[in-house]
């Protein structure tokens, strides 16, 4: 295998991650960490730009998209002490 070298500099994640998520029609990356901090990134020109960063719920690790709406849902393993899922909508 070739040597793989970085083509930017590292980004600002939360603690753990571990979920990638594509929105190929929107060139948006989301990189899911198990502290629950939820990274958005556009993804241009073959880089990432950083959109959002912030706590979206306990363990929200698992992301799924709607391609037609942009939405992201966060299935959550306790908001106010339930089981939630968290609907985002992105631009």
């Amino acid at each position: 295998l070739p040597d793989l070298k970085p083509v930017q500099a590292p980004l600002e994640l939360g603690n753990d991650p571990d979920v990638l998520a594509l929105d190929a029609s929107r060139h948006r990356l989301v990189v899911a960490a198990e502290s629950g901090v939820v990274a958005l990134f556009a993804i241009t020109s073959g880089h990432l730009q950083p959109l959002w960063r912030g706590l979206v719920g306990p363990n929200a690790h698992v992301v799924a998209i709607d391609p037609s709406t942009g939405n992201l849902y966060f299935p959550l393993k306790a908001l106010d002490g339930h089981p939630a899922v968290r609907v985002m909508h992105w631009q």
